[in-house]
């Protein structure tokens, strides 16, 4: 914060007053940034919280995990951890909201992705399942809408769990206003969000040129799609009566 600098020596790190007094040790392998009044910390090589003042309030008592210093952190309220190998989220308190019991775990949301017995599934906050683990993998819901995995191919479904994108595809991107992107390997379309082609498989490229607007690239040229309009977008040319 403010009043507290990370300072390091011997390969470990404490925090310090700008005056230079030490506040707390070096005693830890790192510390991240102050999120929502907790930082992380390692400590022999266990991950726990401290809070602005540099006190301890969550013992480091869990497992450092891949990019821990991304999905540890905490973000509305939660934070990933792992406890022996298996993960879980818990709140500012330290209390698992959902139990390090999983074999991986998505980000917090209101459908919770899960991996249970080498498969992906959903949960809600309450940890009660809501999807089935059926899946290879299963990204968390954009929106209404989540990419999931089948024999090493991709689709769609929604919160429900009804698929509504099958999964056959290389690639699945889920983008705003429930469009998906597709790949088949070699060339891209775009479906809605009921799993009807919008645009065909024909393009080289498709990709967010903006919020709203998609650049389709094959080779004919170049066009663009409004997500919001749910249309190629007609440019006039220059000297061309718009409203002919």
């Amino acid at each position: 914060n403010d009043s507290l600098v990370i300072f390091g020596k011997g390969g470990l790190y404490g925090l310090m007053k700008k005056d230079l007094q030490i506040v707390v040790p070096n005693k830890y392998d790192a510390i991240g940034k102050l999120s929502e009044g907790l930082a992380l910390v390692v400590y022999d090589g266990d991950l726990g919280y401290i809070n602005a003042m540099g006190v301890e309030v969550i013992s480091p008592i869990y497992d450092e995990i891949p990019n821990y210093m991304s999905r540890s952190t905490f973000k509305d309220g939660v934070a990933i951890v792992s406890k022996n190998g298996q993960f879980g989220i818990i709140n500012n308190k330290g209390k698992e909201v959902i139990p390090c019991k999983n074999e991986d775990i998505g980000a917090w949301s209101d459908l919770i992705a899960v991996k249970r017995k080498g498969r992906w599934g959903y949960v809600n906050r309450a940890n009660t399942e809501v999807i089935k683990p059926t899946y290879e993998f299963a990204e968390s819901f954009h929106k209404n809408l989540a990419t999931v995995e089948e024999y090493s191919l991709f689709g769609a479904i929604n919160r429900t769990g009804q698929k509504v994108l099958e999964t056959g595809f290389n690639s699945v991107e889920i983008i705003d206003n429930d469009y998906i992107i597709v790949n088949n390997g070699a060339l891209f379309g775009l479906y809605n969000s009921r799993g009807t082609a919008v645009l065909p498989m024909k393009y080289n490229y498709i990709t967010k040129y903006s919020d709203s607007i998609l650049m389709l690239q094959n080779r004919e040229g170049i066009e663009y799609f409004d997500t919001e309009a749910g249309e190629i977008i007609d440019f006039k040319t220059e000297g061309e009566d718009i409203d002919e």
